[in-house]
């Protein structure tokens, strides 16, 4: 029985010229696995791939191949008759009839995934309780969208709280216009007329409406102005004269207030939702 250990780079197919009936690889340094290839008078065998430290192979051989996919140092044992090796770190166990795992959520096994793992299933279940929600991370953008198929006719909901709200990202540009719908507005609501002064004083204030009209009346002799409860004949950016109608859609439901150049000047309203 002859012991070796070799350095495999990276890539490279590496030649081990030794002779024997029976190959042990006990140990793939930083790799932990490496393709295994015996050949014997001229003759390669078909490659053993991923093979890590505890693999065994009862063969006559002349020369070894190995590689590697990052670089280092392969131990392993060449002789006539199988080695006997101790328990190692990363041998392969079989276990005839599998082995349970008792242990419990207090104390759950890490588990390290080097590689991504796709799962192809027709329908995943998952059965934890509202107090243990399950983190799931998307790391999906506008380049790579996440797509989502549902059965025909099938609804989603979403039962987040508008502290728990939901990043969208839309990437409409001109060749791919977003089409909104407008709220569609069935009810209006006839309000009563209103008689303003010099002085500041509010208007109207209704939250339920989603659209408003004010106009100031033809029989006024003077500019009506109106804005917010600081609106003066100063600052107002709202002036209508004589006849003149604002129609108001953003911020309709807001507090209003009007001042006039004159006593008496009337305003009329209506409003919709």
């Amino acid at each position: 029985m002859s012991f070796y250990k070799v350095r495999v780079k990276a890539g490279v197919k590496y030649l081990a010229p030794y002779s024997g009936k029976f190959f042990t690889l006990d140990d793939c340094g930083e790799a932990r696995l490496v393709d295994v290839q015996l050949s014997y008078q001229g003759q390669d065998e078909p490659v053993m791939p991923q093979r890590c430290a505890g693999f065994q192979c009862p063969a006559s051989f002349d020369k070894i191949y190995f590689t590697s996919a990052i670089d280092s140092v392969v131990q392993f044992f060449v002789s006539d008759s199988p080695v006997k090796l101790g328990a190692k770190d990363g041998a392969q166990v079989n276990v005839p009839n599998g082995v349970a795992v008792t242990n419990t959520v207090a104390a759950p096994i890490p588990v390290s995934i080097a590689t991504p793992v796709i799962l192809n299933a027709t329908a995943v279940a998952i059965s934890n309780p509202a107090s243990a929600p399950v983190p799931v991370q998307v790391n999906n953008s506008v380049a790579q969208p996440l797509q989502v198929a549902l059965p025909a006719a099938a609804a989603v909901q979403i039962n987040n709280t508008p502290a728990q709200s939901i990043p969208v990202v839309v990437g409409n540009d001109n060749s791919k216009p977003l089409i909104i719908q407008r709220q569609t507005i069935t009810t209006i609501v006839d309000l009563p007329a209103a008689t303003v002064g010099i002085a500041t004083t509010a208007l109207i204030s209704n939250n339920t409406l989603t659209r408003l009209r004010i106009r100031s009346a033809n029989t006024n002799t003077g500019a009506v102005y109106i804005g917010g409860s600081g609106v003066t004949k100063v600052n107002a950016a709202i002036v209508l004269q004589p006849g003149d109608i604002w129609s108001e859609e953003d911020l309709a439901g807001a507090p209003w207030f009007v001042c006039a150049d004159n006593a008496n000047s009337v305003v009329t309203m209506q409003g919709a939702h």
